[in-house]
């Protein structure tokens, strides 16, 4: 089939960095290449009037990209993923040929984004001012399978399409960009442009004095499912235990410290006492700086979102992970739910001992990290059987449809 994934470019060069959104289409695009099928990105934005390599932020040669409007009369399945038509047009798109099929693939909490901004209407996240459901016209829907207990339900009745089309598929992720990225930061070391002293160095790199580590909190904090407090009072903790702290740097954070209910719970711990200058907030970076800027470990929390790119991210370039994401328990230091006092208990362990286990967790980060790209063959195996069902229509009772984390497949 000839296959097309949406995304919608904001601006010219916008880093691929900008959200995970177009990161997941780039990577699903590359895994779906790998089933035999032609795969084209189709950008729906405004902001670009063609698609050249001088005015966007990836190989277009390896990952094909397009104009929406140039391809879509010559492909056979959309995958609405980073961004959506409205019902009339996509059911105008199908009837055109009785063959085409459209999935709607969904990449985060839906159900908790919506319940905030239905809630709460102003701000950041009600900008929309309108959802981008569409109702009798999507074939599949296909989410990634750490959204499946508040959404699997949601979307069916959203979408009124049966339950049993809606469908959790493998995560993919790929270091692609981040050893792209690590590649032309090295080259800026090598030419002078870059030194060590201002810019620090991506790849974790031991430290001897253990009271001056880095601790980094890379969770966005757009809404409750990322949300860096508990982080903070992990760290906190270890603080009150006697560990002198290098600093402890909040990413995507600047909204926060400006809030007066926020302050007023931070300035209860340790690390906020007037006179500390540990805590310290940042704005949103691109990961490969922030990591050679502000992290020795990366402390983590989520809640109903157990899969995320930067957690995968720091476990590649060999950071000491503290996080709770229960689809990656074997991988990283892991701690159970909200339980700050067991994941200051990680982060105490890992502190002490991640140098002399590193080419231990090394190896182990690779097995993990290996199920969720395209070298893990059950995957392309899995979603080439997932085209094949939806190009013919059919039910497939050879498949559980059962995520199993420990394999990125079904059980």
């Amino acid at each position: 089939m000839r296959i097309g994934i949406t995304i919608g470019i904001t601006k010219e060069n916008e880093s691929i960095w900008t959200n995970g959104i177009k990161l997941n289409a780039i990577f699903l695009s590359k895994a779906l290449r790998e089933t035999g099928h032609t795969v084209t990105i189709l950008d729906t934005g405004k902001a670009l009037s063609k698609i050249t390599q001088d005015n966007v932020d990836f190989d277009i040669k390896e990952f094909p990209t397009k104009k929406y409007e140039d391809a879509q009369r010559n492909i056979d399945l959309m995958i609405m993923l980073g961004t959506s038509f409205e019902t009339d047009y996509v059911k105008k798109w199908k009837q055109v040929d009785p063959r085409r099929r459209v999935v709607k693939y969904h990449c985060g909490n839906n159900y908790v984004i919506d319940m905030e901004r239905s809630i709460f209407p102003k701000g950041n996240l009600a900008q929309t001012g309108e959802s981008a459901y569409q109702r009798g016209c999507i074939d599949e829907v296909w989410y990634v399978p750490q959204q499946g207990i508040q959404n699997k339900s949601y979307y069916a009745v959203l979408y009124d399409i049966p339950v049993e089309k809606v469908i959790p598929v493998p995560f993919v992720w790929d270091p692609y960009f981040l050893d792209r990225d690590c590649n032309k930061f090295q080259a800026r070391l090598n030419s002078g442009k870059y030194t060590i002293k201002k810019h620090g160095f991506p790849l974790y790199t031991p430290r001897n004095n253990k009271d001056n580590l880095r601790y980094c909190i890379m969770e966005p904090n757009h809404n409750v499912v990322k949300y860096a407090t508990i982080p903070i009072m992990i760290v906190d903790l270890v603080k009150r235990a006697g560990r002198g702290i290098g600093a402890l740097n909040v990413m995507s954070s600047m909204h926060l410290i400006k809030n007066s209910y926020w302050k007023s719970i931070i300035k209860n711990l340790d690390i906020a006492k007037p006179g500390s200058t540990e805590l310290r907030c940042h704005g949103r970076m691109s990961v490969i700086p922030t990591l050679a800027l502000h992290a020795d470990i990366v402390v983590s929390h989520q809640w109903h979102n157990p899969l995320n790119y930067a957690y995968l991210d720091a476990l590649y370039l060999q950071y000491p992970l503290i996080h709770n994401a229960e689809m990656l328990a074997d991988a990283g230091y892991y701690y159970q739910g909200f339980d700050i006092h067991a994941g200051a208990e990680e982060l105490k362990y890992a502190i002490e001992n991640h140098d002399v286990n590193l080419e231990k967790y090394n190896e182990n980060s690779e097995r993990v990290l290996e199920r969720y790209t395209t070298y893990n063959k059950g995957l392309i195996d899995l979603y080439t059987t997932l085209i094949d069902d939806l190009k013919h229509n059919r039910e497939n009772k050879d498949l559980s449809y059962e995520y199993d984390w420990r394999t990125n497949l079904y059980k």
